[in-house]
């Protein structure tokens, strides 16, 4: 009697995931969905044994930041006033269109990424940039 219970249920789980739209995109006005022809970063760190910009153009590298970006997940936190620093990046779409944001190296929060007022946790990408600079 056990099993036919299961079955039912296995069935309508699996169907909620199947049937789940992946829309996981961050809907935000510092990057949008569509082509990246470079990245530049400027380190606004007080790290000055690494470079103060660098310009990512391979776009295997840009996917990735790219794919970082769309998993990005707001946060509650909101004080970055007090910092240790952080990277800007401006990205620059194909069409010629630019957009900003910051990966900031909060003193209370970690590190945070903040694009127009709105602070999202930080999920890989302040890594995947940082490796960047550290492979110049």
């Amino acid at each position: 009697m056990k099993s036919n219970c299961i079955v039912p249920i296995l069935v309508f789980m699996y169907s909620l995931i199947a049937c789940n739209p992946k829309t996981n995109h961050v809907q935000s006005p510092c990057f949008y969905d569509k082509p990246i022809s470079r990245i530049m970063v400027y380190n606004k760190t007080t790290n000055k044994f690494i470079a103060s910009q660098i310009v990512i153009t391979k776009q295997e590298e840009i996917k990735d930041i790219q794919k970082e970006l769309f998993n990005l997940a707001p946060s509650g936190a909101g004080d970055a006033k007090a910092n240790f620093g952080f990277y800007q990046l401006e990205l620059i779409y194909s069409d010629g269109q630019t957009s900003s944001f910051s990966i900031i190296y909060s003193t209370y929060n970690g590190v945070l990424i903040s694009c127009s007022g709105v602070f999202y946790k930080d999920n890989g990408l302040e890594s995947l940039i940082l490796s960047k600079f550290q492979e110049l």
